[in-house]
């Protein structure tokens, strides 16, 4: 191989590494998370959270979550159902939030 091809050759894989957005980022969220935020937090605007089953559910903004854990690009939540109060941290185990991943920061405000 000449110098000028190598020299091409690792342009574009650094062009590929740089912008085919896979570096860094996991397709599949992390295991559960385990303890979460005593303080709950409002979504501003929608998140989208996968779920341990496989499934996603979108939660609207309004929505109430607490954070749990991070892992790369994921952000571990646990969140009420839409008409629960919003007191996860106070719950017994028979009567748990649900808990997921979001694979972005969200946008949310604190109230505490």
């Amino acid at each position: 191989m000449t110098r000028q091809h190598a020299n091409g050759l690792i342009a574009v894989l650094a062009l590929c590494t740089a912008g085919c957005g896979v570096q860094g980022k996991s397709a599949v969220p992390p295991t559960a998370p385990q303890a979460c935020a005593p303080e709950a937090e409002r979504l501003v605007s929608s998140a989208v959270v996968s779920l341990p089953d496989g499934t996603r559910v979108v939660l609207d903004p309004g929505r109430w979550i607490y954070r749990c854990a991070e892992s790369g690009d994921w952000l571990g939540v646990m969140f009420p159902q839409a008409d629960a109060p919003v007191d996860c941290s106070q719950r017994q185990a028979d009567r748990a939030c649900a808990r997921g991943w979001i694979e972005a920061e969200p946008e949310t405000e604190s109230f505490g």
